[in-house]
């Protein structure tokens, strides 16, 4: 039963702060038609709330909840984190856990502003989450290279454009290729 209402409590804080930014990040859609000076607003403002949003995911496991969680080298590995303006981060994807984990780590690193993340397309059909991580400028890949790539040029010019220090986020296991028969 305690279980039960753990997730049940750590369901309703999330989608208490969730749906709020959300709504807040398509009000701020309009920027993106006043040009390059709107878009770098934009962008920085969504960064922020997806930056509150994500250290509040990252706090109800492991704040709220205590959840034990053990890092080797955690002080040295934070303090690497914190110097560094661009990261690559591959992980394993083996539970839903490493996201929260990942969250905990930059939220500690003051990083959790710079996350962008690789995801497919489909979870664009996920209320509140793929929707604030559309809107929020995630690269959303169709898994298809030709549909991809003009997609990731954006970003990539984007990105560049204005500046961002970004942790891009890869899950390769979610990116299965079957070979030719």
């Amino acid at each position: 039963m305690l279980l039960w209402l753990r997730f049940f409590v750590s369901g309703l804080a999330v989608l208490l702060v969730s749906l709020p930014a959300v709504i807040a990040m398509f009000c701020l859609t309009p920027l993106l038609l006043c040009g390059s000076s709107g878009e770098k607003l934009y962008f920085k403002s969504t960064r922020s709330i997806c930056g509150f949003v994500w250290s509040t995911w990252a706090w109800v496991p492991f704040g709220f909840w205590k959840t034990p969680f053990t890092c080797n080298n955690e002080k040295a590995l934070v303090e690497d984190l914190k110097s560094t303006k661009r990261i690559i981060v591959l992980a394993n994807h083996r539970s839903w856990s490493d996201i929260f984990v990942l969250f905990w780590l930059a939220r500690k690193a003051g990083q959790t502003k710079q996350s962008v993340y690789l995801a497919k397309r489909s979870l664009l059909y996920l209320p509140v989450i793929g929707w604030g991580m559309y809107l929020s400028g995630m690269l959303m890949l169709r898994r298809n290279w030709k549909a991809d790539k003009s997609m990731l040029r954006k970003a990539s010019n984007r990105f560049r454009k204005h500046d961002f220090g970004y942790w891009v986020y890869i899950y390769p296991e979610g990116s299965r290729r079957k070979q030719a028969n």
